[in-house]
């Protein structure tokens, strides 16, 4: 997951065990929701992907990294790593020296995701597993002292901006 139970209950303040198992589940929900919403897995992981078409780069998602199992083919033909093409982790891009031919298939299996996630996907994490725990508890304002807060809806806005920042853009 993108972010511990212990990360999360530091940030929310939560320092009893009783709902963990609870915690866990919105965790993963909010993880689920913005890889849904960005259209991409955060946590490194190996894809696999079959495309058709002419050019000479195709674009998965950043950051990438080619493992010693991973491999490219085009109609069938195993490519060399840096020979033949090469691997912009940064822009998630492969870019091949030479042209792909129209139609022609072109298969691929690379490691994708973030070794470490970035802190503004963890907070985006740990707003929406807040904004779930308070839905499902009911927990409309806390009471500090002899001062009542609100909740208010400003983490949708913060989470909304993060999910842009890591959007797939179809052309």
């Amino acid at each position: 997951m993108i972010s511990t139970l212990e990360e999360f209950k530091a940030f929310a303040k939560i320092s009893t065990a009783e709902n963990d198992a609870k915690l866990i589940e919105f965790l993963r929900a909010a993880q689920q929701f913005l890889e849904n919403k960005t259209d991409r897995k955060f946590e490194k992981t190996q894809i696999q992907k079959t495309f058709f078409g002419a050019g000479n780069s195709i674009f998965i998602a950043p950051p990438l990294e080619f493992a010693d199992d991973d491999f490219v083919k085009i109609d069938g033909v195993l490519q060399k790593n840096e020979i033949d093409f090469f691997v912009n982790s940064e822009l998630g891009e492969i870019i091949f020296n030479k042209k792909i031919s129209r139609g022609a298939k072109v298969e691929i299996q690379i490691q994708s995701g973030f070794p470490v996630p970035p802190a503004d996907l963890k907070l985006a994490v740990w707003q929406l597993a807040t904004k779930f725990f308070r839905e499902d508890f009911d927990v409309k304002s806390k009471k500090l002292g002899d001062l009542s807060i609100e909740f208010c809806a400003t983490e949708k806005n913060l989470v909304d901006e993060i999910v842009q920042n890591y959007k797939i853009i179809s052309l």
